[in-house]
């Protein structure tokens, strides 16, 4: 992995590095309530989104590019356009931090993470009224909407995976298997899988069809925090303490690894080409590797 970018993205914790869907920019969230736009591959601050009152601590955006989202430590949602930079809504009902946000393949929803133990589904083209789950017994940290949408699952602190139905807001079931938290989810591409990186450092890969665990990694590196797949899925990027890394898919082979001084590496995302690793970290810095192999 080679180093192409090195930015103090925030006077505290980085907390989330994404890149647009078209690659050109990054934008980079953290202890501060700036949203930054980077250009690329100059890594150029071009401009800096204001809507927040806290720490701005996740991003998504829309399939298309022309929505963000973003969640706060102010316990906000905020829809921006993203194109015009402009601020479109703040969503208020979380009674703690929002710890991660999502958006659902259509663009109707956006779905939030919160340590006040719920989980809400925020109509993304008006002021409507979230839907609100509720099903776990402490902080959610991760969501990802399977099943084309229709599903939405949620983890946080114990082992559980809930599974929502989108359209009603009822539990569906849970896919279980982690014995801690699990603070990474991510839908495989192929649609049929959903990976999930917990605290007890295995990555699980859970059947969609028949909701039990079809895959096992054992993470090689110490206290992992968060993951990411490539767009293809040709390859998984991993956050832990003191570095990020870069693994096949198939077979499961660590293809490159990057060490830093700082213990705290969080947001991890690739490059909609798979060609770019971005991780935020507790310096306050994104760092952006080239991946070889």
């Amino acid at each position: 992995m080679e180093l192409i970018a090195d930015l103090q993205t925030s006077a505290r914790h980085a907390q989330a590095a994404i890149f647009s869907p078209d690659g050109g920019e990054l934008i980079t969230v953290g202890q501060d309530p700036e949203v930054k736009v980077w250009t690329m591959p100059g890594f150029e601050l071009v401009r800096s989104m204001e809507g927040h009152d806290k720490s701005v601590n996740c991003a998504a955006f829309t399939s298309d590019g022309g929505t963000l989202v973003t969640g706060s430590t102010d316990r906000t949602v905020c829809v921006w356009d993203y194109r015009e930079g402009t601020l479109l809504r703040t969503h208020k009902g979380h009674t703690n931090t929002v710890a991660a946000v999502k958006v659902s393949p259509d663009g109707r929803w956006a779905a939030s993470a919160s340590y006040d133990g719920s989980v809400r589904l925020w109509p993304l083209e008006d002021d409507g009224e979230s839907v609100v789950l509720k099903g776990h017994k402490r902080n959610v940290i991760s969501v990802e909407f399977v099943d084309g949408g229709a599903v939405l699952a949620s983890a946080g602190i114990g082992g559980e995976i809930l599974l929502w139905d989108v359209e009603n807001g009822e539990m569906i079931g849970a896919l279980e298997g982690h014995t801690t938290a699990a603070g990474s989810l991510q839908l495989d591409p192929s649609g049929e899988g959903l990976w999930s990186l917990g605290y007890d450092g295995r990555i699980l890969v859970h059947s969609l069809t028949n909701r039990s665990v079809e895959w096992e990694i054992e993470v090689a590196e110490e206290r992992p925090f968060m993951m990411c797949l490539s767009s293809d899925g040709s390859r998984l990027g991993l956050t832990y303490s003191g570095g990020a890394a870069v693994y096949s898919t198939e077979p499961y082979e660590r293809i490159g690894a990057a060490t830093t001084k700082v213990k705290g590496m969080y947001g991890v995302a690739f490059s909609p080409d798979g060609g770019l690793l971005a991780a935020a970290s507790a310096d306050g810095k994104a760092r952006v590797w080239r991946v070889g192999g």
